[in-house]
């Protein structure tokens, strides 16, 4: 079931944000890929999740910016474990392309790319089940991977997952090993409050998952040492231990030390690495992989709270002096979450290249997944729009 709960005393606002259902819109502002088609032509959409009528503001990071516009604006909060599922493997694809060689031995053991060809011999480029030609490439990344087990640790399973998450990952995890596979589909001839949804379980899960973070460097574990905590926090609320004041600051935003364009709080753990896979957290700690030996038992134990439930805060009560020469960093639980600019938040998206053969006719193409909208809905049936969610989205785009 899921978990509501009040962070702060405050009217919840009504969505004021201009929304759309149209694919190509919402590729190009939201998923940050203007630049890349503009300058030649508009992109063709062959494929896309949307449902018709969906309500989508396009955003640049549909996780990062949803949580900065109800923050902002005063509108309930709804976060899915598959929205920050989808999150976490978007950062981790633009570290890992970011060290593909370093990396190589862990994920492949060949040389050089591997070509993975998806056939369905019913369909061309426009009724093609895209769904189902990316699960049959997990299976073949799979078959082609060092460790199996990879493939279970990036698609999810929590009790919101829809078949649209398991595509998104799917697609997330063939952008993280890009640098190692080239990627075919062939078709054929004719043919004011936040609610968590899910469980407990499902959370924990993403707990779990993070131990795996640690065996791929020093920048991974201390990013899992920083997303730990978070999660426990996700965790804990199932148990009616809510910590209004990690609530409170999952944004913070301090115009007078940080200036106008900077902000601190939790959510910047979503925004360590840049889309080129440089790390933009400030100094990682000496012997970050030694920390995987530290977590292991918060890995699977309960939240780290005082006896209130609260976690340990740098941010500043009013009243308090203030050094307008430093930027106000937000703690928990004895780790610094980074103070970063707006304009340093990272795309909320992956993409990788595929090429599709249609009956011959091979077309250049890219795949895109992940963060690029956020949904508005009523907290209250029949109600006014007030509530918002990251809408995750995959799209095929023939170049």
């Amino acid at each position: 079931m899921p978990v509501t709960f009040p962070v702060i005393s405050v009217s919840p606002s009504a969505v004021e944000l201009r929304t759309t259902s149209d694919a190509t819109e919402i590729l190009m502002r939201g998923g940050g890929l203007f630049n890349k088609f503009a300058m030649r032509r508009m992109p063709q959409v062959l494929k896309h999740s949307i449902t018709e009528g969906s309500k989508l503001h396009p955003q640049k990071n549909g996780f990062v910016h949803t949580v900065l516009e109800a923050y902002g604006r005063h509108n309930h909060l709804r976060i899915r474990p598959d929205d920050v599922w989808i999150a976490i493997l978007t950062q981790l694809s633009f570290y890992v392309n970011a060290h593909a060689e370093a990396l190589r031995g862990y994920f492949v053991e060949h040389t050089g790319k591997r070509r993975l060809v998806v056939e369905d011999p019913s369909g061309n480029r426009f009724t093609l089940d895209y769904e189902a030609m990316v699960r049959g490439m997990t299976q073949l990344i799979r078959e082609s991977v060092v460790d199996a087990t990879l493939v279970e640790w990036m698609l999810p399973d929590f009790t919101t997952t829809s078949l649209k998450d398991t595509t998104i990952c799917s697609i997330a995890m063939m952008s993280t090993l890009r640098e190692y596979f080239e990627y075919t589909f062939r078709g054929g001839c004719g043919i004011p409050t936040v609610t968590l949804d899910g469980t407990k379980a499902d959370w924990q899960r993403i707990l779990n998952r993070l131990e795996r973070l640690y065996d791929f460097g020093d920048e991974p574990s201390a990013w899992a040492h920083m997303l730990g905590p978070i999660i426990q926090q996700f965790i804990a609320a199932f148990d009616g231990q809510i910590n209004t004041k990690f609530w409170e600051h999952i944004v913070y935003h301090d115009r007078i030390i940080s200036g106008p364009n900077y902000i601190s709080g939790w959510i910047t753990a979503f925004c360590v690495w840049d889309n080129l896979g440089k790390w933009h957290a400030g100094p990682i700690p000496t012997g970050a992989v030694v920390l995987r030996r530290e977590s292991s038992a918060n890995i699977s134990g309960a939240p780290r709270c005082d006896a209130e439930g609260s976690a340990g805060s740098s941010v500043l009560n009013i009243g308090e002096s203030r050094d307008p020469s430093k930027k106000l960093k937000y703690t928990l639980d004895g780790i610094s979450f980074p103070a970063i600019d707006f304009s340093q938040i990272p795309t909320g998206c992956c993409t990788v290249d595929v090429l599709l053969d249609d009956n011959g006719k091979e077309l250049d193409c890219s795949m895109v997944a992940g963060h690029v909208a956020a949904e508005a809905s009523a907290s209250v049936m029949g109600g006014e729009f007030d509530t918002l969610s990251p809408a995750p989205q995959w799209f095929l785009v023939a170049k």
